[in-house]
């Protein structure tokens, strides 16, 4: 490897020394554009954009600047303006093929004052400007000053009333190119009947055309047709892809992008010089919804239009979010749940980028904080959601933060590491369901407090759910509960798939999943204990389990004979590693059976405790974890034993048939004590 010359590494230093002192010019330049805004007046800066023709230049310097300039505004006073929605440019957001061929910043001429902002910023501005009139807007990276994290935090307050009264939100996506603006103007005209037969004549197009895999796009093209198929403008098959194309761009996948589309008044979603009112792309949402719930053969280019759209779950629920979004505010759980697949540049945003859409109790509690460490940040939130909505009803939904970040928190901060099958508005309502069906702590009270682990003290409040703004990193939390039994037998699911799904994936794991239950089933024998004797029995314990206590549609003789089927395939199966001539998946009874278990057992681990119980917990649960029952906890807890004495570390939630409803907490007679866990 080549070392550098003492000559190249001085020269490099010198370089590094220019730019920062140039970096330091350009924010003492631009901190003279910010005078203080009144947070009493609820103060706000608008960007008024000068028309082209009207713009001076006084050096070559200038003439690709666009001039502006910056003026006050308070919320309380109505005001004409419209609102930008965008993402801030990033490796993160932009893939190479977005970065290609482009510069990485422009220049804005601000009351003369010279600033730099990222590329599509600059050239969405562009785009707004007119020839003759000015455009007043607000945008966040001009006017908030960002180096003021004391503006910016209170100025993130306000941002669903700013959202609100503006007349009208421009969503940019992008310049785009000639084909994808053309897939904007054939989503402006679609209708739920032309949705229909625009799938329909894709279909019959890839018949004439593909006669190998009608269905899938051919990896390799060597005949002349596929190359014209696919180059067609107007083909049918361009048309679905460059829309896909549309929903794969990086504004769907930002966080901050939440609030902004479902305050709006009327958003507008912007390609190059192409527009479509947002609630287009939001009934293209619900009619691919309905599309694929009706119908299970269709082409790929159909089945994944919205693959790499995490706001497509958003979408199908635009209209009922923004019916009354001052009203209609969700739990935050909910919506960190919803977003969960959102992308931020900075991790403590994956909270405040959804706050202002939570309820006032969440907005109250928790406030925009850019000062603290993120481990702090996470800290008081898992305190705040703990305090108002209890140790396990968001458990199930939120993802692991160590993921996001490489963050590390305590153990009983953790969300879900391994994710769920279930999309996040369906897990958000059935953990809200299971949270009022489950008692397994009976009809005690959450008893929980906070303490130092270097000296012991409890953690001081301010007020409930909202720790002071000196804690320290070393908190333990402390609740009331039993240890009720041990684990000693573990099974892993099998469900635990990687890449894309399809039907052949679907029946393999349908097989893993029922070797999983043969062998948890057969070892259940060989245990002598047997709480289900005079109740139940094993075998109703076993599907009640894999169902998560709840039966759905069927009723519980229904859920055990498909159970039984399911687990002891008749003879006429094939064996192992050949597909099967008749798939349970394609019986109406089974298939709802296996849909009812599915979901519930992704990426979890059954169980066989020491009292004979079973169970479906975490995936990494592990043979010597510790079951316990925490005073007002609704479910059972994994928790497993530390190298210091009287500690433990959470594990995860779990579902053991049998004491779902009180019936441990009943039976235990032991002493109760606190439970302290790292």
């Amino acid at each position: 490897m080549a070392h550098p010359s003492p000559q190249a590494s001085g020269l490099n230093e010198a370089t590094r020394a220019k730019q920062q002192s140039t970096n330091l010019k350009r924010t003492r330049k631009r901190s003279t554009l910010y005078c203080k805004l009144d947070q009493d007046r609820h103060e706000v800066r608008l960007l008024t954009i000068h028309p082209r023709k009207a713009q001076p230049f006084s050096s070559h310097s200038e003439r690709n600047a666009i001039s502006a300039s910056l003026t006050t505004q308070s919320l309380d006073d109505p005001a004409e303006y419209f609102a930008l929605s965008y993402v801030w440019e990033s490796g993160q957001y932009f893939p190479r093929s977005h970065r290609k061929g482009t510069r990485r910043a422009g220049h804005l001429l601000v009351d003369s004052i010279r600033i730099e902002v990222n590329r599509n910023l600059w050239l969405a501005i562009e785009r707004i400007r007119q020839d003759e009139k000015t455009v007043r807007i607000w945008v966040d990276a001009v006017c908030i000053n960002q180096t003021d994290l004391d503006e910016k935090a209170w100025q993130i307050g306000l941002m669903s009333r700013i959202y609100q009264q503006a007349s009208q939100t421009w969503i940019w996506l992008g310049e785009g190119s000639s084909s994808t603006r053309l897939a904007m103007d054939f989503l402006g005209a679609l209708t739920p009947k032309g949705f229909l037969e625009e799938v329909k004549t894709l279909d019959e197009y890839c018949q004439e055309h593909f006669t190998a895999t009608p269905h899938l796009r051919p990896p390799l093209i060597d005949d002349w047709r596929f190359c014209s198929v696919w180059t067609d403008r107007g083909s049918p098959l361009a048309k679905w892809d460059h829309l896909k194309s549309i929903l794969s761009l990086p504004w769907w996948g930002r966080r901050w992008v939440i609030q902004e589309a479902f305050f709006s008044k009327k958003p507008v979603v912007i390609l190059g010089n192409v527009s479509v009112p947002m609630d287009k792309f939001a009934e293209l949402a619900t009619w691919h919804a309905q599309y694929l719930s009706a119908t299970r053969h269709m082409h790929v280019l159909v089945k994944e239009l919205f693959r790499k759209c995490p706001f497509y779950y958003l979408l199908r629920q635009w209209k009922t979010y923004r019916r009354d979004i001052s009203i209609h505010r969700a739990p935050l759980p909910v919506w960190l749940t919803l977003s969960r697949d959102f992308n931020q540049s900075i991790l403590r945003d994956f909270i405040f980028g959804v706050l202002s859409l939570a309820s006032p109790r969440d907005q109250l509690n928790i406030q925009p904080d850019y000062w603290g460490s993120d481990h702090m940040v996470f800290v008081r939130l898992f305190i705040h959601l703990i305090e108002i909505y209890g140790f396990r009803t968001f458990r199930f939904n939120l993802p692991s933060f160590e993921s996001l970040g490489g963050l590390t928190l305590p153990s009983w901060c953790s969300g879900d590491k391994y994710g769920g099958f279930q999309n996040a508005l369906s897990s958000s309502r059935s953990a809200s369901q299971e949270s009022g069906h489950f008692e397994a702590c009976g009809n005690t009270k959450q008893y929980i407090r906070y303490i130092y682990e270097r000296t012991g003290d409890e953690v001081p409040f301010t007020r409930p759910g909202s720790p002071q703004s000196t804690l320290s990193s070393d908190i333990l939390m402390a609740a009331k509960g039993f240890q009720f039994d041990e684990v000693i037998i573990v099974v892993p699911t099998g469900l635990s798939p990687k890449g894309g799904i399809d039907d052949i994936r679907f029946n393999s794991l349908e097989e893993q999943l029922q070797d999983a239950v043969k062998s948890w089933q057969r070892r259940l024998r060989g245990i002598q204990a047997d709480p289900y004797r005079d109740t139940c029995g094993r075998s109703e314990a076993m599907f009640m389990t894999l169902l998560g206590g709840r039966l759905g549609n069927l009723t519980k003789a229904d859920c055990h004979a498909q159970f039984l089927q399911w687990v002891e395939p008749s003879a006429n199966y094939s064996t192992r590693g050949e597909k099967r001539n008749n798939s349970l998946a394609k019986e109406p009874g089974c298939s709802l059976f296996y849909a009812g278990i599915r979901p519930r057992c992704f990426n979890r681990s059954l169980f066989i405790t020491a009292k004979g119980y079973v169970g479906l917990g975490p995936l990494d649960v592990e043979e010597g974890d510790i079951i316990s029952i925490f005073h007002g906890v609704t479910v059972p807890l994994v928790l497993r034993k530390q190298t210091k004495a009287k500690y433990h570390s959470f594990v995860g939630e779990t579902c053991i048939h049998g004491i779902m409803h009180g019936e441990g907490a009943a039976e235990y007679c032991g002493e109760e004590t606190e439970i302290i866990m790292v």
